[in-house]
């Protein structure tokens, strides 16, 4: 949004300006890619992904993996998030700004804005105190194995706290970096409940813009309720946490509705002539 306002690209630009021998890239736009409507797969979904996840692939790599079948529906006729189609929209921001991703996200936003503890993740570069990613399951809890951070680049790889997210959201929702016009298209409804970059929610009747996230051992959502102002963020280092719940319970709690205690879960082992009863072929 910001390169559109230095007319240096358009939302209705084609992938074929930036990839024209990614397949049907003459059918898919940028606004189709930051709406997650484009029907490029998500690359979490191939069969090879948790071998893939652990090497030195990078963005260009992943993309080029994603060419042999990319597409879940024909673009513009459905919603399906993709992490793909993000990693696209970062190389084709590095095409177009003509510097590293990290480094125009940096100039500008991370510094415009004083996120000081706001930063991009590499294998090279990682802030000094970041927490250390773990699993659990109800037999124990370790902490995850090796993880490429090259790889997720635009989809994922940044590093924040919940000060530093406040103060981004409030920036965006009081149009510190976009016009308010345009700022305004930022959380329209593109038929799925999506706008740019944000997700639109109904609580009940009350209405909030959000995202969640998460990466091997991690966890992160936002909240805004616009009505109240009331901003909810919780980052967390273990990946099995039950996010979806607990924003729900937050909200609840800000309604004055009664929220239940999470059940305790007791792990039973369970026989192999049981599981046998269960296995299926796909």
């Amino acid at each position: 949004m910001l390169l559109e306002q230095e007319n240096k690209l358009s939302k209705d630009d084609k992938l074929s300006k930036f990839f024209p021998n990614f397949p049907k890239a003459d059918s898919v736009t940028i606004h189709q890619l930051l709406t997650h409507t484009s029907g490029i797969r998500d690359y979490h979904y191939f069969q090879n992904w948790e071998v893939l996840s652990q090497s030195e692939l990078t963005p260009t790599d992943l993309i080029n993996q994603v060419k042999i079948d990319p597409f879940r529906f024909k673009p513009g006729s459905s919603f399906r998030y993709s992490n793909t189609g993000y990693i696209l929209l970062g190389l084709i921001i590095e095409k177009v700004s003509a510097e590293p991703f990290s480094e125009y996200i940096k100039h500008a936003i991370l510094t415009s804005l004083n996120l000081r503890n706001t930063g991009i993740i590499t294998n090279t570069s990682q802030p000094s105190k970041l927490a250390k990613g773990y699993i659990s399951t109800p037999e124990s809890t370790t902490k995850v194995d090796y993880i490429n951070y090259n790889q997720p680049f635009s989809s994922g790889n940044m590093h924040s706290t919940v000060w530093d997210l406040q103060r981004f959201t409030l920036a965006v929702i009081n149009s510190e970096l976009l016009p308010k016009t345009i700022t305004k298209k930022v959380f329209e409804n593109n038929g799925s409940y999506y706008g740019y970059g944000w997700g639109l929610r109904d609580f009940d009747g009350i209405k909030g813009y959000g995202h969640h996230g998460g990466m091997n051992g991690y966890w992160g959502s936002i909240t805004y309720l616009p009505e109240s102002q009331t901003f909810i963020c919780f980052l967390t280092n273990d990946d099995n946490t039950p996010k979806y719940t607990i924003n729900r319970d937050l909200v609840k709690i800000l309604k004055g509705d009664k929220v239940y205690p999470p059940i305790a879960h007791e792990y039973r082992s369970i026989s192999d002539s049981t599981l046998q009863a269960y296995v299926a072929t796909i």
